[in-house]
């Protein structure tokens, strides 16, 4: 089972201008550098980043929808 308690996500930003927030040691790889991703990123509000989403859920504790244990 992944580690999810902190909830690690990080920053990688692609051609000097995009940025994507991934999950970290997510149960499937991210495609970081583009917004192809099987996790089908959204563009953030601000249009300046993608949020990609996780395999393991992480996004359900972190919004408290699910409860660590």
């Amino acid at each position: 089972m992944t580690d999810l308690n902190p909830l690690r996500w990080t920053n990688v930003i692609v051609n000097d201008r995009e940025i994507h927030c991934i999950p970290l040691n997510d149960n499937l790889r991210h495609l970081c550098e583009t917004d192809k991703c099987w996790c089908q990123p959204r563009e953030a509000p601000d249009g300046l980043m993608y949020l990609h989403q996780s395999a393991d859920g992480r996004e359900l504790y972190a919004q408290g929808i699910l409860k660590h244990h």
